[in-house]
Parts: structure tokens; C-alpha cells; sequence
């Protein structure tokens, strides 16, 4: 978000070809990056922090988060990364060692070892060290959900050598960049640029991905790799679960929290750097890797970002910052770059000009309510006026002082204006028809099943309204793969994702033993629909010696099993028999073969096998 309010002095630097940023400054006159500066480099890769970890200066290079300062220090061995884990004392070492010139890469949460350290040593950050802020659009970006990425900033402007630096470069309307003197620089190319992009717009994410894949294996014969950016756990989680594509295939890129929330994690290829023989066929990158990270590849790969708007908000991205960054990480380049997108026309947005005004309603507000607080003359009074403070949603956008915050503002300007892109497909094309950095093409793909079906179907509402929307839903696929054969795979990818949750699955089941009418009539009614599929037929064949053997060298005496583990083993050993899995007795039909005791364990749920029947 360029600053209408904000008026700075802009500079042109122009880079040729091949040309590191190093080498343009010099011809421009400049021997390092200039001092009270915002940088914009146009461009990802052409080396703005090669430039200050090799400049004949001390420096302090502020990171976005812990793979890009992994990675950078392992191509620059005399810089030291700070982030978790690393102490003061082994800082402090550093900073008296006999290399020439100091290379701090730190993150914003982390700098505040950093000066611990430097007052122990006597050494002046603010005087002796340049401070840059690389990819400096996060603190604009990320400050709703991470105020920590700000702590640095009061200090920077502290210092006497400073600057940020980005392709893609926001700021915050901050008067002490006019008040220092600050200048805008331009880093301009005089080449052409421009790198193809395809948006597909959609009212199913998964389908269009799934098929876009198809699309790229028979394309590569089945090869190349594949890099998929999406700002969800759970989203990576259900792509690969329905792929299967575990083992060696397939690489997950997020943090050591992400990993801990995903669900499917044997056999799980999961790394918090990224590393050229991490990668696989087909990886997964969250957020934390959208920007400043490189990804050094031998070949070029297919590029997929998913941004699911219709039931995610936070897989938007930004097509002029983070489409353009995500692009960069790649330094040999891309074979293809595609966007799938949904969209939310009913999505609640507000201008520019609608945020200001709550604003400034909101400052006016809360300054009585401070003038309350202060003449208050007991203490309940100014407690019941320190909570109405606290309390409203001005304060999200305020600094400790109870002052405005000039990078919550701007964030909270950048968030709606974000937003508004994916209320309307024209929106969002018109905005990715202006980033310099791209050529355009798009295309929309619709389905039988769109997004909202799959949310629906595995909700809890109204049954019978929720059984007969379904049930036509699945008849009309059924229609649409008898009348199109080749559709099969695509129409059973639909199908498995309205039908993941157990009452879904037991609709689907009874349409396809008893027909639509008949499962009609259930009305939604899972006991119904039960009874109609376990015959007496079947109930004789789970009592069978046969079944009962097999379900004695599945289970053990003396072992104890969750309930997810029962219901797998069940299920599977019903499947094989052609009989129907009732999830509402799996003990019942345990019971049939051994003596159980149970207990629960935080929520969940444990049987242990005592004797058999």
C-alpha cells in the first residue's frame, strides 16, 4: 500500500541483465546500500542482502522468520543467525571475535538478545552497525498476528545507517521517515521482465487442483517437481491424505507448531528449512516460506498457489507482494506458475476512506474514555474505564501508549484492500493486470460440487434438508460419469469429498445398495439407513467362526486400542467380507468376540482386550 500521505524523495537506479544490485549501486555512485533508504528492488534475487553481508561495514540484518537466516548463514559463514535457542553469551562471543566486519542476521523477536549482548560487550549498535530490514512488506503484512515483528522498529530509527529493502516493498505512514530525510530508490530494469502466470478462478479448489496435477503428469510424462503454496495445515493435510501420496513423493514445508497440527503424520516428509535435498515430487509450503527464503533447484518446477477464499480467508494473497515473492523463490526460475482461486462475493469489506472514519471515531471515543479513567476517584471507576479501553477495537491498532499505531493502521488499510480483490473475479484480474512482474492469462473452471457442498455435507444441520441436497447431488454425478466415462476419476475425486464424514458415507452407501427413492424415504435418518443395510444375512456372517478367527489374530489379548484404530481395523476386515461397517456399534460388534474394558484418556477414548469368547 503506496502512502498518498507520505512524500518522499525518489531516486532511479537502473540494473542491467545478469547484473547484481552491487554492481548497479556502484555505477549510480553508491559503494554499499544507501543509508536512509527504502529500497525497492523490483525484482527478488538480484542479491540487496548479499550486498550488506558482503559490504566493509558491521551490520544488522533484520529477517522475517528462521529458514531465511538459516539459509543465508549457511552461504555466508562469518555471519551469525539469532533466533530461539541461540543465548546472549554466544552472541556476545561473536560480536568480540576477530572477524573484520559483523554480519547479525536476526529475527524481530530475537533482536532484543542482540542489544542484551552488545551493552555486555560495549559495543554501540545504534553508532557502529547498519541496520537493514529485509522484505519489510511482513511488518506491514504480518503485525495483526505477530505484534513482535515491530520490536525492532523504535530502535531503527535510532540508528545512524539504516534502510529497508523488498521487491515489493509497504510502509506505514511514519512521520520520522520525512523527519530523517528518508528517499525511496528505485531499482529499475532495463530488460524486459515480465513472467506468464495463469489464474483460474473456481467454485472448487480441490477438483481444480487434483486436475491441473493430471494435467502437468501427462504433460512432464510423469515427472518435474511440483510446488504447492497454501497458507493452511489442514488444507495440505486433506490434499495428501486423498492423493496417498506419502513416502518419498511427497515433502511438507511449515513450522515445528505447523506440524504438530497435522493430523496425518506417519511416513511424513516435514522440514522447517528448506534445503535442495529436502525436496520431493510434490511439495507443500506454507506462509513462512512465501518470501526472502531461496529454494535452489537444479530443474525448474510447476508452480501452484492455492488460495481457498470461500472457506479460508487467510489463503488470500497478495498478487502485487506475495504472488511476486513467491515467484522469486525460485533462483533458476519456474516452469509454470498457476493461482487457483475461489472466490467470496458476500465477503464483509470496508474502503480505505470507511477505515479511516472508524478511525477517527474511534480516536475521538477513546479519548474520553481516557479523560473518564483520569478523573475517576476510585479505584472500581477506573478499572470499569481501563477495561472499556481495552476492550474496543481501536485498541488492536494502538502501541502500549494507547497512541495510534501507524503499521497496525496500514495493515489494517492492506488487509480490507486485499479482501476486496477476491469479492469479484474482474477485482482480482485487474489487480494482477497492473504488477509490473507479471503477463496474465486466466481461465475458470466450474463443478457439480463446489466448496460450500463439501463444508455442508460434513457439518451438523437439518438431516432431511441436508440428506436430499446431497442425495441429488450424488445422482447427478452418478448421471455425469454413466454419460462420460472418461469423468470417472474426477467424479469419484467429488464424491469422496462431500461424503468424508460417517453419516455422509452411509448415505452414499445406502443410495448405492437401495437406490435413491428408497434413501429418500430415510429422510436423513441414520438408524433408518443402518437397518436397511445390515441384513440378517450379514449379521449371521459377523457371528461366523471365520470372521471371528480373523478378528483373533487382529486383536490381542492383554493389549489395549483406541477407538480410531478399532474402527480401521474393522472397517477394513468388513470390506473385505462386502459388509457394511455400522460406526454406531464397532463396540458392539467387537464385543461379539472378546470381553473389554475401556477408559478415557483426555477426551479420548481406549479398550483393552481381556479374554475371548
Amino acid at each position: 500500500m503506496k502512502s498518498t500521505i507520505l512524500d518522499l524523495k525518489a531516486i532511479q537506479v537502473r540494473i542491467a541483465k545478469k547484473e547484481y544490485l552491487t554492481d548497479a549501486l556502484k555505477r549510480h555512485g553508491f559503494v554499499a546500500l544507501p543509508s536512509n533508504a527504502i529500497i525497492n528492488k523490483r525484482l527478488p534475487g538480484l542479491g540487496a542482502t548479499y550486498c550488506e553481508l558482503t559490504a566493509p561495514r558491521h551490520s544488522i540484518i533484520i529477517e522475517p522468520n528462521v529458514p531465511v537466516i538459516v539459509g543465508k548463514a549457511l552461504k555466508h559463514p562469518e555471519a551469525f543467525g539469532v533466533y530461539r535457542g541461540v543465548t546472549a553469551k554466544q552472541i556476545q562471543a561473536y560480536l568480540k571475535s576477530d572477524v573484520p566486519y559483523k554480519k547479525i542476521l536476526t529475527t524481530p523477536e530475537s533482536f532484543g538478545r542482540v542489544k542484551e549482548a552488545a551493552a555486555k560487550a560495549n559495543v554501540c549498535l545504534h553508532s557502529d552497525y547498519f541496520m537493514l530490514i529485509d522484505e519489510c512488506e511482513k511488518l506491514v503484512q504480518d503485525i495483526h498476528y505477530r505484534d513482535s515483528i515491530a520490536l525492532p522498529i523504535d530502535d531503527f530509527f535510532k540508528f545512524d545507517q539504516k534502510a529497508l529493502v523488498s521487491a515489493t516493498p509497504l510502509y506505514a505512514v511514519d512521520k520520522r521517515f520525512a523527519h530523517q530525510g528518508f528517499r525511496v530508490v528505485n531499482v529499475e530494469p532495463d530488460y524486459k521482465y515480465r513472467k506468464a502466470i495463469e489464474v483460474i478462478t473456481t467454485n472448487n479448489v480441490a477438483e481444480t487442483y487434483y486436475e491441473l496435477i493430471s494435467e502437468l503428469n501427462k504433460l512432464r510424462k510423469g515427472r518435474g517437481t511440483v510446488c504447492v503454496f497454501i497458507n493452511s495445515i489442514a488444507t495440505i493435510d486433506s490434499i495428501c491424505y486423498r492423493d496417498s501420496a506419502w513416502g518419498n513423493d511427497t515433502a511438507t514445508f511449515c513450522s515445528r507448531e505447523g506440524f504438530s497440527k497435522l493430523i496425518y503424520k506417519k511416513d511424513r516428509n516435514f522440514y522447517d528449512t528448506v534445503e535442495a535435498e529436502h525436496i520431493k515430487r510434490y511439495n507443500f509450503f506454507t506462509s513462512r516460506f512465501y518470501s526472502a527464503v531461496d529454494i535452489d533447484l537444479r530443474t525448474k518446477p510447476d508452480v501452484i498457489v492455492i488460495s481457498n477464499v470461500r472457506t479460508l480467508e487467510q489463503s488470500m494473497i497478495d498478487p502485487a507482494t506475495e504472488a511476486v515473492q513467491i515467484y522469486g523463490r525460485f533462483r533458476n526460475g519456474v516452469r509454470s506458475f498457476t493461482h487457483i482461486v475461489s472466490l467470496k462475493p458476500d465477503m464483509q469489506v470496508s474502503s480505505g476512506e470507511e477505515v479511516c472514519k472508524e478511525v477517527h471515531a474511534s480516536e475521538k471515543l477513546l479519548s474520553y474514555w481516557k479523560e473518564r479513567h483520569e478523573q475517576a476517584v476510585n479505584s472500581g471507576e477506573k478499572e470499569m474505564w481501563l477495561e472499556a479501553i481495552a476492550g474496543t477495537s481501536f485498541w488492536d491498532i494502538c502501541n502500549a501508549d494507547g497512541e495510534l499505531d501507524p503499521l497496525k493502521l496500514a495493515n489494517r488499510m492492506y488487509k480490507e484492500q486485499v479482501k476486496s480483490l477476491y469479492t469479484e473475479r474482474g477485482k482480482l484480474l485487474a489487480a494482477y493486470g497492473v504488477v509490473p512482474f507479471f503477463d496474465v492469462t486466466d481461465s475458470h473452471r466450474e463443478f457439480l460440487i463446489a466448496d460450500d457442498d463439501r463444508v455442508i455435507a460434513l457439518s451438523r444441520g437439518v438431516r432431511e434438508v441436508m440428506a436430499r441436497n446431497l442425495l441429488e447431488k450424488l445422482d447427478r454425478l452418478h448421471d455425469l460419469m454413466n454419460r462420460n466415462p472418461a469423468k470417472h476419476k474426477s467424479v469419484m475425486h467429488q464424491i469422496r469429498s462431500i461424503t468424508g464424514s460417517p453419516w455422509a458415507e452411509l448415505l452414499y452407501r445406502c443410495y448405492l445398495e437401495k437406490g435413491l427413492e428408497w434413501t429418500l424415504k430415510c429422510k436423513g435418518r441414520g438408524v433408518m439407513m443402518e437397518r436397511g443395510l445390515e441384513s440378517a444375512g450379514s449379521l449371521a456372517q459377523k457371528n461366523s467362526e471365520l470372521l471371528r478367527n480373523k478378528a483373533f489374530k487382529i486383536f490381542r489379548v492383554g493389549y489395549e486400542y483406541e477407538y480410531g484404530e478399532i474402527d480401521k481395523a474393522l472397517t477394513k476386515l468388513y470390506a473385505k467380507h462386502n459388509l457394511f461397517t455400522n460406526r454406531s456399534s464397532l463396540i458392539q460388534d467387537l464385543k461379539r468376540y472378546f470381553k473389554l474394558t475401556s477408559r478415557s484418556v483426555k477426551g479420548r477414548r481406549y479398550y483393552r482386550v481381556e479374554a475371548k469368547k
